[in-house]
């Protein structure tokens, strides 16, 4: 494996190399350098990252970085990486050349899967997809894989050519897995399996799997367009276009769904993907399925206000966001707790036309019931309900993922670790368990 980093800072490229086996690298920190590589017809890489980190390179528009290289290297993937949101425009780099662009720490997890892509062999590459996506009767097109989130380790629990069955699938489901894994190099044959079925079907819809992916690069591009930098028009047509992009989430992704079991849907949802897109999805999508329990008829609002929630952590460094709370040091928690407030700016900053009401369940979401919340300390009492249940899908997304190191608990698990912690509403808590056939809790 051969990388080239262009205008990579040295942290960054020592944080790569940590994470890649068997990888050659060269580094290029300067205009002259970047020239002698671009003249050098008999140097060939695997993937080139390019920023604009180091002092020599910052003079370099990014269209000429981005044309320069992919002039020479036309066939090679070239990755634009940046820390910094000033002049941040994916679009952009996309355009003049670039095959994606990053901005870090928040699309770590996007970056680190697109890495992993592109210098790992397929037959080393684990893909998520949707349990319900194998049929309960039919032969698995492949072999299938179980994600042990404590250790990062894959085991196979399905061989191709077997069959789940109906209660292996209903059992996986409720102890809250509903993501399995295969071999990105049987991806193909997965998808094919699939699109035949449909076409039987005459259905023409997409498979879970897929529709999982469409969510996620819709959310992407609602992100991306918001941190951009562009014109004061481009702002207020960005702030529309999220509005009706959280509805287009509730009507495709919840309303639309032909299954009428609402545990399901929930169940469906809970994912293994641990990135900030996926993160605030989940949260938009579980909010809606739990508002009916408490009969709210804002959804539309409450899952726009559950996308943005935690727009602010932007700006928050990617190892204050691993810790957990209590670990954090008072200039940390502070940066940390200083999100919520940036993430009223960025939505003020970018002309989101929102409700007042939206912006006070942003503001609350972090508030805790038994008054030990953030930023103002307030009380279940002065909590908007909005606000406290996108705390509850919040926290539900966070318990019942799959992190590394940490133990994955199914929904009953959650819903008894927030009944008991004294951070959200215990009535609240019980009519959601209730609405959703679970046992309450007492």
């Amino acid at each position: 494996m051969k990388l080239l980093y262009v205008g990579v800072e040295s942290s960054f490229i020592n944080w790569i190399q940590s994470i890649l086996e068997d990888c050659v690298a060269e580094v290029i920190a300067d205009s002259q350098q970047f020239q002698n590589i671009l003249d050098d017809e008999t140097k060939t890489f695997d993937l080139i990252l390019a920023s604009h980190h180091t002092q020599a390179m910052k003079s370099m528009p990014s269209n000429e970085l981005a044309q320069g290289l992919r002039m020479r290297f036309q066939k090679t993937p070239i990755v634009f990486v940046t820390q910094s949101k000033e002049n941040y425009n994916r679009a952009e780099y996309v355009k003049h050349g670039f095959s994606d662009a990053y901005l870090l720490p928040f699309e770590k997890s996007e970056f680190l899967e697109y890495l992993n892509d592109s210098v790992l062999p397929p037959e080393k590459v684990y893909k998520s997809v949707v349990l319900t996506d194998f049929s309960e009767t039919e032969p698995l097109p492949c072999d299938v894989h179980l994600m042990l989130p404590l250790n990062r380790k894959y085991v196979k629990i399905g061989v191709k050519g077997g069959e789940f069955g109906n209660v292996a699938t209903d059992k996986l489901l409720r102890s809250g897995t509903s993501r399995l894994f295969i071999r990105k190099s049987e991806l193909q044959e997965f998808n094919a399996a699939k699109a035949r079925k449909i076409a039987q079907l005459a259905s023409g819809e997409l498979n879970s799997t897929e529709r999982q992916a469409q969510l996620q690069s819709m959310v992407r591009g609602i992100f991306t367009n918001l941190f951009s930098t562009a014109d004061e028009t481009q702002h207020f047509a960005d702030g529309k276009s999220l509005v009706k992009e959280a509805a287009t989430i509730v009507d495709n992704y919840i309303a639309g769904s032909k299954d009428g079991d609402t545990f399901k849907k929930v169940c469906l949802q809970i994912g293994a993907d641990t990135s900030n897109y996926s993160h605030a999805s989940n949260v938009a999508i579980f909010v809606s399925l739990f508002a009916p329990a408490l009969e709210i008829k804002s959804v539309a609002d409450l899952a726009t206000a559950a996308l943005l929630h935690d727009l602010g952590e932007e700006s928050v460094p990617s190892e204050i966001l691993e810790k957990a709370k209590s670990e954090l040091t008072f200039e940390e928690n502070t940066l940390y707790e200083g999100h919520v407030e940036r993430s009223l700016q960025i939505i003020k900053e970018k002309r989101i036309v929102v409700s007042e009401q939206i912006h006070t369940w942003i503001a609350q979401h972090h508030e805790r019931f038994n008054g030990t919340g953030f930023p103002k300390n307030l009380p279940g009492s002065r909590i908007a309900i909005e606000a406290q249940l996108i705390a509850i899908a919040d926290e539900f997304d966070y318990l019942t993922r799959a992190i590394r190191g940490q133990q994955k608990l199914n929904p009953q698990q959650a819903f008894k670790k927030m009944f008991n912690s004294g951070y959200y509403d215990p009535e609240v808590i019980k009519k959601i368990t209730f609405y959703l056939g679970l046992p309450s809790e007492s």
